[in-house]
């Protein structure tokens, strides 16, 4: 039979040694290679291992670019690049990991298990520095969409960045909206699922400077009443245009009064409201008309001619 066990504890336990941490514990994946990158100076990738590659660090107005060299591009490959004293960045389409910490950088290179040859390279790079109308240029690219002559030189006159930047706030404000719309205005008939029709007094509607309506107004009947320039042409009581001259006088109608007809499918050189521009009044559109709706039967009827006229 098991006797009773002892409840109290050892008095002085025996502690066995502790071992101390390791200094530089191995990681997995740790690189068991290390160079240092040198200009000029080729670098043979491992076949079993990654190497660490300290790279140097460039300068102000220097740009440092490791390459990588193979059999198999006919081109090199950029792998990354530091410049003006900036940290190394890595670069597509290799995207090798590039570490950096307290401006020193190290590449990872992985292990070659390929047959053809490859090697890395870094090359240094010192343009030469920008002239003055090179830096502005660069300002406008950046800050405009683009240099001009005219803004060039005016880059030219303000002499710095700063100065240029200060004298673009205190321009009067200009919208691209408002060249935008003015350009962007397009009719739309009926209301559409994604887009909806805006009432003439509603906020953010525009104006289209016809006289006339290609759908609305067909059908209706315009009539010319005496102005002090000339003539306006009014519809339903409303001054649509004003002309110089008569359009019945001009185009032999017979009456003051006509109606405003649709185009037959037979005359596809006559549209209403086709923004045909006459050189010679300076006057836009083309209408198709007659003198009663007698004449302007609706649907046409192939046999139906109208006379047209340049409306304003």
């Amino acid at each position: 039979m098991t006797p009773k066990p002892t409840v109290q504890p050892t008095p002085n336990p025996t502690v066995g040694e502790i071992a101390s941490p390791t200094a530089k514990p191995t990681i997995p994946g740790t690189p068991s290679n290390e160079v240092t990158g040198v200009v000029d100076v080729p670098i043979n990738p491992s076949a079993t291992d990654s190497i660490a590659v300290s790279l140097p660090s460039s300068v102000s107005g220097s740009l440092l670019i490791i390459y990588q060299v193979s059999d198999d591009n006919d081109h090199d490959v950029q792998v990354g690049r530091s410049y003006d004293g900036l940290d190394w960045e890595t670069l597509h389409p290799l995207l090798l990991p590039i570490d950096c910490q307290q401006s020193t950088c190290v590449l990872h290179l992985p292990a070659d298990t390929g047959i053809s040859n490859m090697h890395y390279v870094i090359h240094e790079y010192n343009p030469p520095a920008p002239t003055d109308d090179q830096k502005h240029a660069k300002l406008l690219l950046q800050g405009t969409y683009g240099p001009t002559q005219e803004s060039l030189q005016e880059a030219r006159s303000l002499a710095s960045a700063e100065a240029w930047v200060r004298d673009q706030i205190d321009k009067p404000v200009s919208l691209h909206r408002v060249h935008y719309r003015q350009r962007t205005n397009g009719y739309v008939k009926n209301e559409l699922h994604h887009h909806a029709v805006r009432n003439a007094c509603d906020r953010g509607s525009r104006w289209n400077r016809h006289a006339f309506n290609r759908w609305r107004d067909i059908g209706k009947t315009i009539e010319e009443v005496p102005s002090s320039n000339g003539f306006y042409l009014k519809v339903d009581g409303i001054v649509r245009t004003e002309v110089s001259t008569r359009p019945s006088a001009d185009y032999n109608l017979g009456s003051t009064t006509y109606v405003i007809c649709r185009k037959p499918s037979s005359q596809d050189t006559l549209r209403m409201s086709d923004f045909h521009f006459a050189a010679s009044t300076g006057q836009h559109g083309t209408l198709l008309v007659a003198t009663d709706s007698a004449s302007c039967t609706m649907p046409i009827s192939s046999k139906f001619l109208c006379n047209t006229f340049i409306s304003g």
